[in-house]
């Protein structure tokens, strides 16, 4: 456990990140599966074409949806960059 979790983590947290913002942004499979309880991103979809001042709420729901996702990129970072041997650029 000392020497081979040390060595998984980064990958570990590289695979994490990928399935967080894969299912994060799964529009599509809402789009088609849900019809009463909408996710944020399928209201957000469904705002851009409604009305005039629908492109403000779109933009305003994109700004929420994004915001976990860079939260989450932003914490597991370090973690990547030790897949690389800390190389910084």
């Amino acid at each position: 456990m000392r020497i081979t979790l040390p060595l998984a983590f980064p990958a570990l947290a590289a695979s994490s990140m990928y399935a967080f913002l894969a299912a994060w942004n799964d529009t599509i499979s809402a789009l088609i599966l849900t019809n009463e309880n909408q996710t944020l991103a399928l209201v957000v979809y469904k705002a851009i074409g409604t009305t005039a001042s629908g492109i403000q709420y779109a933009a305003a729901g994109s700004v929420i949806l994004i915001l976990p996702a860079l939260v989450f990129t932003f914490i597991v970072r370090k973690y990547v960059n030790q897949m690389w041997g800390g190389v910084e650029l």
